[in-house]
């Protein structure tokens, strides 16, 4: 995951920019199809795309409050359950915009409710399951700042990672899809950091490429890498403006 300079910009693109054409559904526009037809195959994937970008915030302010990680992988579950099963979505109005302010205050209101409820061994049964990499998650947290006792930005920080997360693994499968899967995993780094001496030269021996080849490789692998991350940003909001916004915000987060 990319967690230092972006290669984003924060002004939005032109209807001539490649990654046009991949703003058209949004984050709540799936919400709004799984809330009418949650038994649907369309509602089944637009839930499943939720959960995959936004478990992670979940999961880390839910252990920012004090839960065990054990724990906070069950609340998580639940929380997703709850808000998959109960009809909650269809409460969800996407012209107050920002899907992660609707997220971070839909399970603080869950939290709120579960902590007047026996706990673990009421969740489960036939509700539904998310996939959910503890490790990952943990690994993640341990890397953020520890210092900030702003929950809501916190949050938006977590946010963000996912954001970066979602955005590199919709790259990787580009690149696999195109059987340039080893050239992915071998330039990737270059996303987060500069290169070390020599580095290139060791990566052109490698893929069979001159070092300028490789130079001009990571630049091309950035510029996409940004258009996937603008692409995940635009499905959280309502309009390409509020999506500039957000990617702005996003860099700042990562920032500090």
């Amino acid at each position: 995951m990319a967690k230092g300079q972006l290669p984003v910009s924060s002004t939005s693109q032109g209807s001539s920019s490649p990654s046009s054409s991949l703003f058209e559904t949004t984050v709540w526009t799936e919400v709004l199809v799984a809330a009418r037809e949650p038994d649907s195959s369309e509602g089944a994937r637009a839930l499943a795309r939720l959960c995959q970008v936004y478990w992670y915030p979940v999961y880390a302010f839910i252990r920012r409050q004090g839960a065990r990680e054990a724990d906070a992988k069950d609340l998580t579950q639940g929380f997703f359950a709850h808000i998959l099963t109960t009809g909650f979505l269809s409460r969800a109005d996407p012209e107050r915009g920002r899907f992660r302010n609707f997220l971070l205050g839909a399970v603080r209101h869950y939290l709120g409710n579960e902590r007047e409820r026996a706990g673990a061994q009421r969740r489960g049964g036939d509700q539904p399951r998310i996939s959910i990499d503890e490790a990952k998650g943990e690994e993640w947290l341990k890397g953020e700042p520890s210092a900030s006792t702003d929950s809501t930005f916190a949050f938006d920080r977590s946010w963000a990672l996912a954001v970066l997360d979602a955005a590199m693994a919709a790259l990787e499968l580009e690149h696999a899809a195109a059987d340039k899967g080893r050239h992915f995993h071998a330039l990737k780094e270059f996303l987060q950091r500069a290169p070390g001496p020599g580095e290139y030269e060791r990566v052109a021996a490698e893929l069979g490429m001159t070092k300028g080849a490789v130079a001009a490789a990571v630049h091309r692998l950035s510029g996409r890498f940004g258009e996937c991350v603008r692409k995940v940003v635009r499905e959280s909001v309502l309009d390409t403006g509020m999506a500039d916004e957000e990617l702005q915000y996003l860099m700042l987060v990562l920032r500090r």
